[in-house]
């Protein structure tokens, strides 16, 4: 059994910047990044999208007042498809 991968791919563009979470196999993964790579050759200005998958293994949903409860201001958090994530791995 293949192992399950923690990912985000994220799409950026000039003035936005879309980022999802996935869990992928390593198969999966390394055919996703292999296909972003070549997608992203036929970006060919600045401002035109492009689109990356990076592993984020220590990614970890937090509550909606996480620095309230915890005190913690320490770490960078996401908002992904509604939810809170800490996410040093970016």
């Amino acid at each position: 059994m293949e192992k399950v991968l923690k990912c985000l791919i994220i799409n950026t563009g000039c003035d936005d910047e879309t980022i999802g979470f996935y869990e992928l196999t390593d198969t999966e993964f390394h055919f996703v990044e292999n296909l972003f790579t070549e997608l992203n050759k036929n970006s060919s200005y600045s401002c035109q999208p492009t689109i990356k998958i990076i592993l984020a293994p220590n990614l970890e949903e937090v509550s909606e007042n996480y620095e309230d409860e915890t005190g913690d201001y320490s770490h960078i958090i996401i908002r992904i498809n509604g939810k809170r994530y800490i996410c040093d791995d970016l």
